[in-house]
């Protein structure tokens, strides 16, 4: 945001003292805001400004040096947690958590059935149980509650019968963290870092993208001495299967707005403040007066749509490069470590081309789709619905993506770039494109009024919150498809969160 006069939202913010929390609305400047309201703390305050990723700390990071605020230190919770607890000279790191077959190596199977797909489906449960643990500020792994955090009805019934012995297990393994004997998980290091209560030194602690916070971070904030802000957008929160929680609503601070945004035209910020309105009316005031066309994006809200963008347009444009947002291999696994080839090994009876360790002990797609079922793996299942529509094609479709996909740091010799929503947060487009994937408004009001949706509260709060979120990374131009256009809401249509189901 190149602009040297503050408004007056963003003067009420740089004079507030004590704790506040300031919802900002897409491209309104929190960070500039944050730059501003450290220049006027005095020198000898140490500020810490907390960021949702390494990406984001690096460009923080910059910027505040840029503006020569030496007294502002930059970090994740995750680099905090890890230099605070000397991980490096305690434990070693197992990068990417331990997969479902490796945790079945670990843990103990006495007592329970011996088939393959019955202990996967077990290992799979606790591996999500583990992972939810560390996530939440519970002490004790009994009172996480990981059975009620299961949203399908039909695998909650599954798992309730091995619950204790699921949270038994779960307490094992990180004991056994804690005590050296396995190497830790990154998620692991953030948890011990609450559990220890440690203070930091900074006398204000600033944190970014707070709608994304998980109860474990805020936790983590809370015991703090500092005098907390919490920055963010409470409609941009997408990450609740990542067991975000909102901090933005789960504390009582003084509320500050930011409500213009100086990246969305008012074309644009007006479609983003329809859509929103279905939930509640939304102030957002367009100030941007981008017109360039330079830099493009094509928007899904899942990989399953993008990836079949993906394999139609090489098809259908045989001498062209395509950019992904993320590797090529992340839309082709699955969380559990399995890839579409995996999984079309399978379907066809392949399986010395199985190459995932649990997929090997599958027999044939009845049990496949068993474990899918059981677990509720949607990413297995969109593997299985790709390997599906293409069928023995696939290998071939797959091969020519490959090839049509550019290299890093050749980005500009690209005639596509494809992305989904949650890649995209952060960034800024001149021209957007979005796919009919998303849930449609109509079919949202549905789903809110039905008595018998499957949705539930926060899984329909965050897919208008994904629809809200692609429509603000648009500068210039938005393409969106008619389905996904709001109408007028009656007042007797919005949804209200202060609604309790």
């Amino acid at each position: 945001m190149k602009r040297t006069t503050l408004s007056e939202e963003q003067m009420a913010i740089i004079h507030c003292t004590g704790h506040a929390r300031i919802n900002a609305v897409a491209g309104s400047g929190k960070t500039s805001t944050l730059i501003a309201y450290a220049a006027k703390q005095p020198k000898e305050k140490r500020i810490l400004y907390v960021a949702f990723n390494r990406t984001a700390k690096e460009d923080a990071s910059t910027r505040f040096a840029a503006a020569g605020l030496t007294h502002v230190q930059t970090e994740t919770l995750h680099s905090l947690a890890f230099k605070s607890l000397e991980v490096h000279e305690k434990w070693e790191v197992q990068n990417k958590g331990y997969s479902v077959d490796e945790l079945s190596k670990i843990i103990s199977f006495r007592g329970k059935k011996q088939q393959a797909e019955y202990k996967f489906f077990l290992a799979h449960h606790v591996q999500k149980c583990l992972e939810y643990f560390c996530h939440h500020s519970s002490s004790k792994v009994q009172a996480a509650a990981y059975i009620e955090s299961i949203s399908e009805l039909n695998i909650q019934r599954e798992v309730a019968p091995h619950a204790q012995w699921i949270e038994k297990q779960v307490t094992q393994v990180f004991e056994k963290m804690q005590q050296g004997h396995i190497p830790i998980t990154h998620d692991f290091y953030l948890k011990q870092f609450q559990l220890s209560r440690k203070k930091l030194s900074a006398h204000i602690l600033l944190l970014d993208e707070a709608q994304d916070a998980s109860p474990v971070m805020l936790d983590m904030i809370q015991q703090q001495r500092a005098t907390c802000l919490l920055v963010g957008d409470t409609h941009q929160q997408i990450y609740s299967w990542r067991h975000a929680i909102n901090a933005l609503e789960q504390v009582n601070f003084p509320l500050f707005h930011l409500s213009k945004s100086y990246r969305l035209p008012p074309h644009i910020a007006k479609i983003a403040a329809d859509t929103l309105a279905l939930k509640k009316p939304v102030s957002i005031i367009g100030c941007g007066k981008h017109t360039a066309q330079k830099t493009k994006v094509i928007l899904g809200r899942t990989n399953q749509a993008l990836l079949l963008y993906a394999l139609e347009w090489v098809l259908q444009h045989p001498n062209k490069k395509l950019q992904l947002g993320g590797t090529l291999q992340s839309y082709l696994q699955s969380e559990e470590g399995a890839s579409l080839y995996d999984v079309w090994n399978v379907l066809y009876g392949k399986k010395q081309y199985i190459q995932h360790p649990v997929l090997q002990q599958l027999r044939n797609e009845e049990q496949l789709m068993t474990y899918i079922q059981t677990t509720g793996s949607t990413q297995l299942q969109t593997l299985v619905t790709i390997a599906k529509h293409y069928r023995k094609e696939l290998p071939f479709v797959l091969k020519k993506l490959q090839l049509a996909i550019v290299k890093n740091g050749c980005e500009q010799e690209s005639d596509l770039f494809l992305s989904s929503v949650h890649r995209a947060k952060g960034m800024e487009f001149d021209v957007v494109e979005l796919l009919p994937d998303f849930m449609p408004p109509e079919k949202w009001i549905q789903a809110w009024h039905s008595k018998q949706s499957r949705y539930d509260r926060i899984r329909l709060e965050e897919e208008l919150n994904l629809l809200y979120v692609a429509i603000t990374r648009a500068k210039s131009q938005l393409i969106i498809p008619d389905i996904l256009q709001v109408q007028p809401v009656k007042d007797q249509e919005r949804y209200h969160s202060s609604f309790a189901w």
